[in-house]
């Protein structure tokens, strides 16, 4: 059993479901409003070949055909709010994992419990996937029956594709939040710090793309979820899986190894 994780998790199911609540109100408007682009007969096409090549392909209009529901919900949901906005938050919910017990001194009363600071740490970080889980099955089910709704053929199979392939990625998120809460003791600011790396990855990755500096990109957990891919082209790179997996693993070790070793003063 993970008393831990599960304590953690149902401590606050409610703003778990507000914020699948939230996406997916922000998605059903998205698709909502399609038919009406549709019906306006504006050649969109054409406007995204106008862009800077850089700029077209950082929010994956170089790819994705913005006439289709696909390209329309790549473009403006997934490439943006699902990938950078969604990564900020489960890293800003890992920075408060470890740190946020702490600095409301309630680790003194986990920590007489007997188990490890390692199993801690490693039950702390569980509790954010069944948020993860929650988050993936209630939007995926709303885009793809929104979809239905305006008369409009998405393939299921890439939304699956999409929405399981955002697994690790957010995993590797939250595992970086995580690490930086068992460095610094105040929670604000490790959860902060942590939504930061995220956005600076994201910002990062789209600036270098098609300049010289483009190699950069690779240092970013977005460069390794491409989310527009999954769901315009279908196509899913098992390399990035197996990275973004790495990397969690990585975090964590490192951050229960912190963790043992800190000396807690509260």
């Amino acid at each position: 059993m993970l008393p831990i994780t599960s304590f953690d998790f149902k401590r606050k199911i409610k703003s778990k479901i507000g914020v699948s609540i939230a996406l997916t109100a922000l998605a059903l408007l998205i698709i909502g409003v399609f038919p009406s682009i549709q019906e306006s007969g504006v050649d969109f096409g054409q406007y995204i070949e106008n862009l800077p090549p850089a700029f077209a392909k950082a929010f994956g209009a170089s790819i994705a055909n913005y006439n289709t529901i696909e390209g329309f919900l790549s473009i403006e949901f997934y490439s943006f709010f699902w990938l950078a906005v969604l990564g900020a938050y489960f890293a800003y919910k890992g920075g408060s994992l470890i740190s946020g017990e702490i600095e409301n001194q309630r680790i003194d009363l986990i920590l007489s419990n007997p188990v490890s600071r390692t199993r801690i740490a490693i039950e702390k970080f569980l509790s954010l996937l069944p948020d993860i889980l929650i988050i993936n099955i209630i939007v995926a089910s709303s885009i793809y029956l929104g979809t239905i709704a305006i008369n409009e053929k998405i393939a299921l199979n890439a939304i699956l594709k999409v929405h399981a392939a955002s697994i690790p990625f957010w995993l590797a998120c939250g595992a970086l939040g995580l690490l930086i809460s068992t460095i610094i003791n105040q929670e604000k600011r490790s959860q902060l710090y942590a939504a930061g790396i995220i956005f600076a990855m994201y910002l990062i990755e789209t600036i270098t793309i098609e300049t010289k500096y483009e190699i950069l990109s690779k240092l970013s957990f977005t460069h390794y979820y491409k989310p527009v891919n999954l769901l315009s082209l279908g196509e899913i790179e098992p390399n990035n899986v197996i990275i973004l997996t790495t990397l969690t693993l990585i975090l964590v070790a490192l951050s229960t190894i912190i963790f043992e070793k800190k000396d807690i003063k509260t």
